[in-house]
């Protein structure tokens, strides 16, 4: 073969284009049931033929197609559906693409008969392989569309042998036009065998959801149903999700008695703005949903979820099929329809029955330890009150768990350490045990430091404590976002490192108020106030002045109380202490000139409470940590 590189052929272009979009017989069928619904069709019948690859006819008595329009009805990337590409923000049909009848046309022989609902006569119309039209007739019909495919992948032989003619693709076709009914009452379905003039699926016109559902999985599975309604949030863009679930018993039944035949592919399924679709992040939402409550030989329940999503929010053209489709806000959209899901469930857990090998009947009582592994704050005096005296069950979520290494028997963890502000021999690091008593005790004794301490206390929540009291450090995740892994039992969980370690700073500020170590700067390099400001700067004479001098005049306080001790030197001021409030680890030397600026200027010095703690607040931002890895 030679390496030189030329244009592939028009006809080879499009059998490869074709082979992406029609992949088996299923996939013409999918298509085409769609264009019929397009077309506001009440009545679609499915003829097939050796499972699909001798023949396939589809019947619809939907508007017709213009005569206008047969010369382009199969030509590639032609569509009334949009206009440009920016109409696919918003598309709410089907076809859009312009690729179906093309690529159908291109490996098989396609042959339409239609009557459009203002015409007096039908028209039937042939195409070539490459969407022209070879023979054009008028005859008398009915209104709607009949597409008929004759020899489907007759000149791709290399599709025929990868392709089975088995049962196989009869189930498939079985199960596509099953789901579309579900989704789609008021429209009447059938499928029928030539072979042997076998009615394979008949779906009236009037038939409820439920007899629908029946016919897709069993006739047994309608007293396990229940609906699911009213889910909807307007801000993720979710405008609607309506649908069917079995309750837990279905699940146990349909294994007891051996119905796990069932295709895993009939249970899941989803429409997302009437389009049936795979969504693998919802089918493992609902499933992790499910084993919580169930044991592990329980099968898979049943659910069929039709959501309606803001078209903005969707995008449809991201699959050759058009099977799957991406969403915003996926996860969040997921978890709000897992959430009312769950509380359908653990309404009704209340006993359970499980059949074993002799027949006989025993109730299941569903745990009650299994506690969840997330937790928020809430204030002290949030109370729950029981329902009828009983505490609800709680179930483990189990998307929310994530394994380590086995062989980690025990995480153990290392502080990083900085030395950034200098503490060389001729400025020495005090120990706590220096700082004089008295300045302590006068401060610990303060009505606003006392009542400083009560606020926390009355914040505290006990299962936040017994969390970080037995969680183990993991590492860093992200730097940047300073987000870190801590291990908790069975749970990994993701925290913000920064915001945690300001409360504790706090926390640790407060505790210790007017009895801090100190960091005692060298006199050889002098820390002016005018020099830290020059680094972030704040050069106006007039800031500059303004900051000194409220500095000055809170200089005694800040000695006394905070460790902080400032030098007067004409018009400036230097810096010659610092607090230390936690041992073998030094705030960064560069956030000191911020530090220095929002104790003049973010502190409200008009009252005593406030103004001690919002300093107390900015030395803690100021030794928050920030990890560099």
């Amino acid at each position: 073969m030679s390496g030189i590189i030329k244009q592939l052929d028009k006809d080879t272009i499009n059998k490869i284009a074709a082979g992406e979009i029609i992949i088996s017989p299923i996939n013409c069928i999918k298509e085409l049931i769609e264009n019929s619904i397009d077309a506001g069709a009440t009545k679609i019948d499915l003829f097939i033929q050796n499972n699909g690859f001798k023949m396939i006819k589809i019947q619809d008595n939907g508007t017709g197609i213009e005569k206008s329009n047969f010369a382009l009805l199969c030509k590639r990337f032609c569509t009334s559906k949009i206009n440009t590409y920016d109409d696919l923000k918003s598309i709410a049909t089907f076809g859009f693409r312009g690729e179906a009848l093309s690529s159908i046309c291109t490996i098989s022989n396609l042959k339409m008969i239609t009557k459009y609902k203002d015409d007096v006569i039908a028209y039937e119309v042939e195409y070539s392989s490459n969407g022209d039209v070879v023979n054009k007739k008028p005859l008398a019909a009915n209104q709607g569309t009949t597409f008929v495919i004759n020899d489907l992948f007759y000149n791709v032989p290399s599709r025929l042998k990868s392709l089975s003619y088995t049962k196989q693709e009869l189930k498939k076709i079985v199960d596509c036009i099953s789901k579309y009914a579900i989704n789609n009452q008021g429209i009447s379905f059938s499928l029928k065998r030539l072979e042997d003039n076998k009615m394979l699926y008949s779906c009236k016109e009037n038939s409820t959801l439920d007899d629908r559902i029946r016919l897709l999985i069993n006739s047994s599975i309608s007293k396990f149903l229940i609906n699911l309604e009213d889910v909807h949030d307007e801000d993720l863009g979710l405008i609607k999700c309506e649908g069917i679930i079995t309750n837990l018993s279905y699940c146990n039944e349909s294994t007891q008695f051996k119905k796990t035949s069932i295709s895993t592919n009939k249970m899941m399924v989803f429409f997302i703005n009437n389009r049936l679709i795979d969504c693998e992040v919802l089918r493992k939402h609902i499933i992790q949903t499910y084993n919580a409550f169930l044991p592990k030989t329980a099968s898979s329940p049943f659910v069929y979820l039709s959501l309606f999503i803001n078209p903005e929010n969707v995008d449809v053209n991201v699959h050759p099929t058009k099977k799957e489709v991406y969403f915003i806000n996926d996860e969040e959209i997921c978890e709000i329809i897992c959430g009312n899901i769950k509380s359908i469930l653990q309404s009704q857990d209340v006993s359970r029955t499980f059949q074993d090998n002799t027949k006989l009947t025993q109730p299941f009582q569903p745990q009650s330890n299994l506690i969840t592994d997330s937790f928020k704050y809430r204030s002290k005096t949030e109370e729950f009150v029981p329902d009828q005296g009983k505490l609800p069950t709680e179930y483990r979520n189990e998307s929310k768990l994530v394994r380590v290494d086995a062989s980690q028997s025990n995480l153990s963890f290392k502080p990083l350490r900085y030395t950034t502000l200098n503490t060389s021999s001729t400025g020495s690091i005090l120990s706590e045990d220096s700082v004089q008593s008295d300045s302590s005790n006068e401060c610990q004794n303060l009505e606003s430091v006392k009542n400083l301490k009560l606020e926390i206390d009355n914040l505290a929540y006990p299962e936040l404590i017994k969390f970080f009291s037995n969680c183990k450090y993991v590492g860093i995740i992200d730097a940047e976002k300073r987000i870190c892994a801590m291990q908790c039992d069975l749970g990994l969980y993701m925290l913000d490192y920064a915001s945690i370690c300001s409360v504790m700073f706090y926390q640790l500020a407060l505790r210790n108020i007017g009895a801090f170590g100190l960091y005692k700067i060298s006199c050889s390099e002098a820390v002016t106030v005018k020099k830290l400001l020059s680094k972030i700067n704040i050069t106006e004479h007039a800031d500059v002045h303004g900051i000194i001098s409220t500095l000055e005049d809170m200089k005694d306080m800040f000695n006394d109380y905070f460790g902080i001790e400032f030098e007067s030197t004409g018009d400036d001021l230097i810096v010659r202490t610092l607090p230390m409030i936690i041992q073998e680890y030094t705030p960064s030397k560069e956030k000191l000139p911020l530090l220095i600026y929002r104790l003049a200027k973010r502190v409200n010095y008009d009252d005593e409470q406030i103004c001690l703690q919002e300093i107390l607040r900015q030395i803690a931002l100021w030794y928050k940590i920030r990890f560099q890895i």
